[in-house]
């Protein structure tokens, strides 16, 4: 039998023990967009980010994590949809998931990148950012939150990657 996906009605009414293994034991299996200039599922919890903004969400601090009920597809592909600010443009931003850590080049144009990920064995996309930066430090406004980089769209795809 093969469990392909559960619908977020099932997620929210499991109890806390049936939802732990799901949790632990089904990768997603299919394509998933992530618009972070809405509100996300409750599947999805959101750890370091400002709030949402007409195209998208800062991440504030130098790390921003993005935790998904179900676990990561052991290889997939991820696309961001994303741009730097200030001085992190140009610079490194690491992307971890699980023990796997993958290089992310952005400049303060939004642009998309895609990263492959395999190997992979957890439910949270961590983002390492090189020097968070507050506006108001650099005279553009009063705006003291330490932003690093801008993202618009996540898209996990194990698709490309994985025999279905």
């Amino acid at each position: 039998m093969e469990i392909r996906v559960f619908t977020t009605i099932a997620v929210v009414s499991m109890s806390a023990i049936g939802a732990a293994y799901y949790k632990s034991q089904i990768p997603l299996y299919t394509p998933m967009a992530l618009l972070l200039s809405s509100d996300l599922p409750r599947s999805i919890t959101l750890h370091g980010f400002s709030g949402i903004e007409s195209w998208g969400r800062w991440t504030e601090g130098d790390q921003a994590s993005i935790t998904l009920l179900q676990k990561l597809p052991k290889n997939f592909e991820l696309t961001i949809e994303g741009r730097a600010f200030g001085p992190n443009a140009g610079q490194v931003t690491t992307i971890v998931c699980g023990k796997v850590k993958q290089p992310l080049l952005l400049t303060g144009d939004l642009r998309s990148h895609t990263l492959k990920f395999t190997e992979v064995n957890s439910n949270v996309i961590v983002f390492e950012i090189p020097q968070p930066t507050a506006p108001s430090a650099l005279g553009n406004n009063t705006d003291s939150r330490k932003l690093g980089i801008g993202l618009t769209k996540l898209t996990i795809d194990p698709s490309s990657t994985q025999q279905r």
